[in-house]
Parts: C-alpha cells; structure tokens; sequence
C-alpha cells in the first residue's frame, strides 16, 4: 500500500480560518493608523498657518488681507486642498483669526478642526482619538 502526501480538506479550513481573524485584525488597525496620520498631516498644516498668520501681523500689524497664498510665501509652504483636506481661508475679524481644515473622505467627511490666534483647538474632527 503506497502512502498518499499532502494536506486534509479540515487543515486547509484551519489554515484559511486563522488567516481570516488575522486579516480581520490587521485591516481596522490599518485603517485607523491612516486616518491618524491624515490627521497629524492636518494638525500640522494648521500650526503652519498660524506661524505665518503671526508672521503676517508682525509685518502688517492686522491679519486684515491675509490668505493662504500670502500667508503661505511668508513660511515658503503652499496650503493647497487635497482629497484628504481642504482649508479654508481664514476668518479674520479685528486681532483674531480662526483657520478651518475640514475633511473630505472618509469615515469623518465634513468634520473640521479649527484653530485661533491664541491655539486654541476646536472643531468637529476627534482630534485625540480619530
């Protein structure tokens, strides 16, 4: 009697079920670094802004005037809307500004964080846990 070699039908299930919980593990951590990541891209976009909005009143004395293409030669970066972002202009008012990244994909769409002359964070967006 010749012995046959290879795998049963029950290790082959066994296989595929441990690679689908690990799969099924993998895929929402991934999912959740990304968005973290697109949210740390923003948060630094936006202190960028405010840096050259600062810049701006110490040459200007107002923030009357500014917009993202001035603001933007000032600290040589371009704050251009992406798939992920879109800023907004920002909302000046007499000595205070409020600038505006709102979400564009994703399970946050229209969600925004917003950030004021004096850093003070606000919006829409779960900034601490995305």
């Amino acid at each position: 009697m010749i012995k046959q070699r290879g795998f049963t039908m029950v290790e082959l299930l066994i296989v595929v079920l441990i690679i689908g919980i690990l799969v099924s593990i993998a895929v929402p951590n991934y999912y959740s670094a990304l968005e973290r990541s697109k949210c740390a891209q923003a948060i630094h976009n936006i202190k960028t802004m405010r840096s050259a909005m600062l810049a701006y009143y110490v040459e200007n004395q107002t923030f009357v005037g500014a917009d993202l293409a001035t603001i933007g030669a000032l600290v040589n970066a371009t704050f251009i809307s992406n798939s992920d972002w879109t800023y907004a202009p920002p909302t000046v008012a007499a000595g205070t500004f409020t600038l505006t990244a709102t979400r564009q994909t994703g399970t946050h769409i229209g969600k925004t964080i917003t950030l004021n002359q004096d850093e003070v964070w606000g919006g829409t967006y779960p900034r601490d846990n995305p």
